[in-house]
């Protein structure tokens, strides 16, 4: 399945990727350090410039000391409740075909 760059699932990954960063209390700069790579590196990553593959994801994950399955895990839930919302919504939503046919009556 292919995502456009600035798709709601990747800005959904990049919300929590930045998140746990910043509920560490980390700057970009130190993470950037312990990665071994420049502070533009993580703002790119965080400003959807830049793709993580899962490799580097689990790099970066460690760095922070937080674990790969439970950051995949919540991101799925995350992405699981979203979906969730937006099938109810459109359930709820009247089809313009159903509207046509309302007014005809």
């Amino acid at each position: 399945m292919k995502f456009p760059p600035h798709s709601d699932v990747r800005k959904v990954f990049i919300e929590q990727l930045r998140a746990v960063r910043i509920d560490l209390g980390t700057t970009q700069a130190e993470l950037a350090k312990v990665l071994g790579i420049q502070q533009s590196d993580v703002s790119k990553v965080e400003r959807g410039v830049r793709r993580l593959d899962v490799v580097e994801l689990r790099a970066w994950l460690a760095a922070m000391a937080v674990p790969f399955a439970d950051f995949v895990s919540q991101l799925d839930a995350e992405l699981s409740s979203r979906e969730s919302l937006t099938k109810a919504w459109k359930r709820r939503s009247p089809t313009k075909s159903s509207k046509t046919t309302s007014l005809r009556k």
